[in-house]
């Protein structure tokens, strides 16, 4: 728990809240005094675990110590804080206590008081000098050890840098960064992508050519004899080409997707990977070229969209530090972004659309695009009056169909959307307005012989929206009728309960990732159970104690839950994801209760549905053939997936 004290919020209940909570947990406090610094109030409400404040007397402290007393006086401890008013280390506890007293020589100066420590207290001065990296790494929340470059140079044997397939100007800055600090003391790394394309983007081949970036395209690598260190990606993650290696390092900014190993530097909050890279090398004190400091500002303007996107400090703090730029050749990569047969292909893929009115989608398709052209004709006709989807299909010589998915409207999601147009022929994913996948050309040539892809599209994304009622709980009028619906009774089998609040203090929201889809919920009066099979879903803090008792023992998770699903929640304002072990750890064991009685029925063949519960309201659980539709109660209404249902509850 990191602590900025001020005077008006060391009387804020909600603090007085958050201290209890920590000291009940038996977590660590890592406290910060800042003298002179004022600070918003309102700010301290949009953080989760981190509360910022400037100090202007001791009674913060005296609350602290006065609500540690019975936990140390519990583990026979003495008064943690010495007369000297410097502070002390409980053995039990493993608090560390700060001393009020300012720190002389300037005047916004502290101290940092870390723990555990050595032991003795570790005093570090935090001013205006206080390093960008340092400020970065206290984002992490991995629980690993945070990447330094003494970290790469420590290795001795060979490096390599992975930046994502299709890399963009943001994973080719970050990547060339890294290695030219590596370079710059002797070593020789791989700087490499993979995936089915080459960097074909006029910006790109510019910018590749222009710095004399050298990226090898390595298609077909699974292993490196070495470190490997993925830059803006995690190993493992859908859009980059998995390679094994003695070991593995992440430097990334995205939301974490896989657990991070060990070594990294992870910080989703900031606008690109190339301020995260920024901010080693001028901690390490590396003089950065020009042609370096253009190409990191280029990565930053691209990924956030003109710098429109860009809120954290740490990306203001580098386009204040990088003022060495060629503008002139930033300008000439900022007006690449498309070739003139990048216009020409988008201009006959135009000629091809085809609207369905009735389904208010919209399909085009060329043949042979860059990838990255479809995603720009797909945004280009979503605008288009009438129009609420978009697919734009691009046959990739013999290899392939890949395709572009755009959605402006919540009922047709975009992810589930490419879902349904791969089945059964490829991969698909993405996010809630853009998603995109995959068509195997050997298995669409099999199973639709004589279709075009096109033809193929529109009939898929018209089936979408035939096949897939609507039932949102906040609109009685989509509720479906109960007609056909039976009585069942939970069973009464362990589960495991972790409550919201031990996941991340409010105010904060997680995503549960279930087997029907994903939910938003907010942590306070959340609770994550874990089902019969080890399926996760999430619930209110009201319905689970009508439904369940607690236990007075510790739960055991399945050892062979259904289909080998691992549960994903996540806190979405910190972008940490929860491991399996860790919401284990924190599960209490429960069962319901006789009278925990539903109404549900089973989904017919060819039947879809999209329920938008009452926790959340934007992202649908989609079900199909064979799963359950139930009924809590009055317009409550959710999915239970096929292989739950039965393990879970019984006919009346």
């Amino acid at each position: 728990m990191l602590l900025f004290m001020s005077s008006h919020s060391q009387r804020s209940p909600y603090i007085s809240k958050e201290i209890t909570c920590v000291i009940a947990k038996r977590k660590h406090i890592v406290c910060v005094v800042l003298d002179g610094c004022e600070v918003q109030g309102a700010f301290e409400l949009m953080l989760c675990d981190t509360q910022m404040m400037s100090r202007s007397d001791g009674a913060f402290y005296e609350k602290l110590e006065k609500a540690l007393q019975p936990e140390l006086t519990r583990e026979g401890g003495a008064d943690p804080v010495a007369s000297s008013g410097s502070p002390a280390l409980h053995p039990l506890s493993g608090l560390w206590f700060p001393s009020p007293v300012r720190a002389a020589g300037t005047a916004h100066a502290g101290a940092l008081h870390a723990a555990p420590c050595a032991p003795c207290a570790r005093h570090v001065k935090l001013d205006a000098a206080t390093s960008p990296a340092r400020k970065a790494k206290a984002g992490l929340k991995n629980g690993g050890k945070p990447v330094t470059l003494q970290d790469l140079l420590g290795w001795e044997g060979d490096i390599a840098i992975q930046c994502h397939d299709n890399p963009d100007a943001d994973a080719l800055a970050s990547g060339w960064g890294l290695c030219r600090y590596l370079e710059s003391r002797g070593r020789k790394p791989l700087l490499f992508y993979g995936g089915r394309s080459r960097i074909s983007k006029p910006n790109l081949v510019k910018m590749v050519g222009a710095f004399g970036i050298p990226v090898r395209h390595c298609l077909g690598m699974e292993r490196f004899a070495g470190l490997l260190l993925n830059v803006d990606c995690q190993h493992g993650a859908g859009n980059v080409q998995r390679v094994e290696a003695d070991r593995i390092a992440v430097v990334d900014h995205h939301v974490q997707e896989k657990p991070l190993p060990e070594l990294c530097l992870f910080q989703p909050g900031v606008g690109s990977c190339s301020v995260l890279v920024w901010s080693l090398l001028a901690d390490a004190g590396f003089p950065l070229s020009r042609n370096l400091q253009t190409a990191l500002l280029y990565g930053l303007y691209t990924d956030t969209n003109g710098y429109s996107e860009s809120r954290h400090p740490l990306d203001r703090d580098m386009r204040d530090a990088l003022t060495d730029i060629d503008e002139d050749l930033f300008s000439i990569l900022r007006l690449s972004n498309m070739s003139e047969e990048g216009i020409r292909l988008a201009g006959r893929a135009l000629e091809t659309l085809a609207v369905d009115r009735e389904a208010r989608c919209a399909t085009l398709d060329v043949e042979g695009c860059d990838p990255n052209v479809l995603g720009y004709i797909s945004d280009l006709v979503l605008e288009v009056d009438g129009v609420d989807g978009v697919a734009v299909s691009s046959w990739q010589g013999d290899g392939g169909c890949k395709f572009s998915v755009r959605s402006a409207v919540r009922e047709m999601p975009a992810p589930h959307l490419a879902q349904f147009i791969a089945q059964g022929l490829g991969s698909a994913g993405g996010h809630e307005a853009k998603a995109g996948g995959w068509i195997s050309g050997e298995k669409f040539r099999a199973l639709c012989a004589g279709t075009g892809v096109q033809d193929f599209m529109a009939e898929r994304m018209r089936l979408f929206r035939q096949t897939h009622a609507v039932v949102d709980c906040s609109r009685p009028e989509t509720l479906p009728s109960l007609e056909g619906f039976r009585e069942y009774r939970k069973l009464k089998a362990v589960r495991g309960a972790v409550f919201g609040e031990d996941l991340c203090p409010a105010p904060s929201r997680l995503r549960v990732r279930t087997l029907e889809g994903d939910m938003e919920i907010a942590s306070a009066g959340a609770v994550v159970v874990f089902g019969v099979v080890g399926e996760v879903y999430a619930m209110g803090r009201e319905s689970f104690e009508k439904t369940y008792d607690l236990l007075d023992e510790p739960y055991s998770r399945p050892e062979t839950p259904v289909k080998g699903y691992q549960p994903n929640v996540l806190d979405t304002g910190a972008g940490r994801l929860f491991s399996l072990e860790e919401l284990v750890s924190l599960a209490h064991a429960c069962v319901s209760r006789d009278e925990s009685v539903i109404r549900a029925r089973r989904l017919r063949e060819g039947e879809h549905v999209l329920v938008f519960t009452r926790w959340d309201p934007r992202r649908p659980f989609a079900g199909g053939p064979s799963d359950w539709l139930a009924c809590y109660g009055e317009g409550d209404f959710a999915v239970i997936g096929r292989d739950i249902f039965e393990r879970s509850y019984q006919r009346i």
